[in-house]
């Protein structure tokens, strides 16, 4: 089964979109220096549009960097700016920069080369990077809780490990011996417990669903899932199955609906046994319990929504 390790940004200033503080502006309404830059931009990408931080409000005038959206995408796909003579483009996708993210030239064409280059759309596995991440995080801290519980229980005793000779004779005369006190039987008992839901926990959420729900071209709600190996993913890279896009009308997603209605109601961020966990509104990890043993299990049809057409995106 194919899958793909892919980089992710790790800064939440790369994460921000519309809602976080933005207003749309009209080119003509901002810095004059940077209005025929923004024009030439947009005659060259699909239906973009322009926002300033919501901190320009009333004064427009003054802004010379434009944050980049375009419908469908989550975050923007960076901002150009003008600074002195240099015309700049701001992005995740920029690296090994003197200026971080950023490309910067007083050449026009090259700066909108730069702008083709790395104004990018998000790709899904971009998006799951984050939220797998944490659910990661997430899913170790509860494994450790509950493994740690059960040392405790194991101290209290008296005993080192459960392979202990007393241990194990514990276990059998816990029941049905009268002199065991009430205590220590107890201790036993939690013990037990915590072991067994160490075992579910280690067992169940190794390879979640990455579920990113949005709506398609045509207005239809739709998800965008993907099986993440969460032992193979690390700050700034997560390894990943193909996307693949589910409609209403296919069966999977209607399966995955009732643990992410449970999700739904928790708070961001909260790992929850059996079903996963809720990273924003609109960006699940659910825990899978069918398939082929984890990755691969939403299957390798590759939908041409993957990267979100960017072929189309560039006018070129």
């Amino acid at each position: 089964m194919n899958t793909f390790r892919t980089k992710y940004a790790q800064g939440a200033v790369f994460y921000e979109g519309p809602d976080d503080g933005f207003i749309k502006v009209d080119v003509k309404d901002v810095e004059l220096s940077v209005q025929s830059f923004a024009r030439e931009v947009a005659n060259k990408l699909w239906n973009i549009e322009f926002y300033v931080s919501d901190l320009y409000e009333g004064r427009l005038h003054l802004t010379t960097k434009l944050h980049i959206h375009t419908k469908g995408q989550p975050f923007f796909l960076g901002n150009i700016y003008r600074e002195g003579d240099k015309f700049g483009v701001w992005s995740r996708r920029i690296t090994n920069n003197k200026k971080p993210n950023a490309a910067e030239s007083v050449n026009f064409k090259t700066a909108l080369r730069n702008a083709a280059k790395h104004l990018q759309l998000w790709d899904v596995a971009e998006l799951a990077g984050r939220p797998a991440y944490k659910y990661t995080i997430e899913r170790r801290k509860r494994v450790q809780a509950v493994s740690s519980e059960a040392m405790d229980a194991l101290t209290r005793i008296g005993v080192v490990n459960e392979k202990a000779p007393v241990f194990k004779y514990l276990l059998t005369e816990v029941n049905g011996n009268r002199y065991v006190g009430e205590e220590l039987r107890a201790d036993v008992d939690k013990y037990i417990q915590q072991k067994a839901a160490y075992e579910e926990l280690q067992n169940s959420g190794q390879f979640p669903l990455f579920v990113y729900v949005s709506k398609d071209t045509n207005n239809y709600d739709c998800m965008d899932v993907m099986n993440v190996d969460v032992d193979a993913t690390y700050s700034g890279s997560v390894r990943t199955t193909m996307a693949r896009r589910l409609h209403d009308w296919d069966a999977l997603f209607q399966q995955l609906l009732p643990k992410m209605s449970v999700l739904n109601v928790m708070d961001a961020g909260e790992y929850v046994n059996g079903a996963g966990m809720k990273y924003s509104d609109n960006m699940f990890l659910v825990v899978s319990e069918e398939g082929d043993g984890g990755l691969g299990f939403v299957g390798a049809k590759r939908h041409s929504s993957h990267r979100w057409g960017w072929c189309a995106f560039w006018r070129g």
